[in-house]
């Protein structure tokens, strides 16, 4: 078992959002895994027509806070080296959380009790981006609530102290 059982859980949250900000980046020239652009914006956009659908540059700033929040995540459990003092890192990666937690929870009261947008991206908000959206913030909240501002340390043995 890991020393701390949240350096697995930034590791995967991080993969995931930089899988999420890959397929973003997929989407500013096609609708994969759909096969017209209508049923991507009704299916994952949550819009109706082509013409309100969201434009590319919105799409790639998306993809790039996506990316950042999986670094961020990844500083914050130790994985990578911050350039960030520890309490900016603190203050971003709890943002990620908050922003995630707040759009998970924000899309199962639009998606599942007022019932707004497209039946198809309703049903999938309801299944998998919010409850996704939801894991993915704790997991980054998780992180924050680290013990004293400090990234976390490797799993393994502790280094024996040599006497001089």
């Amino acid at each position: 078992m890991p020393q701390n059982p949240r350096r697995p859980a930034a590791a995967a949250a991080a993969l995931v959002l930089a899988a999420l900000s890959f397929l973003h980046l997929l989407w500013l020239s096609s609708p994969w895994p759909l096969t017209s652009r209508q049923r991507f914006l009704e299916t994952v956009a949550g819009q109706t027509g082509p013409s309100s659908g969201p434009p590319p540059w919105m799409t790639l700033a998306v993809a790039c806070l996506l990316a950042v929040a999986a670094w961020l995540i990844l500083a914050r459990a130790g994985f990578v080296r911050g350039f960030l003092p520890y309490r900016v890192l603190n203050v971003a990666t709890g943002t990620v959380a908050a922003v995630l937690l707040l759009r998970g929870a924000a899309g199962l009261v639009l998606s599942g009790v007022v019932g707004q947008g497209p039946a198809p991206f309703r049903f999938w908000d309801l299944v998998l981006y919010s409850p996704l959206t939801l894991a993915l913030g704790t997991v980054a909240a998780l992180v924050t609530r680290d013990p004293a501002g400090r990234p976390l340390r490797p799993a393994g043995p502790p280094q024996a102290r040599r006497s001089p």
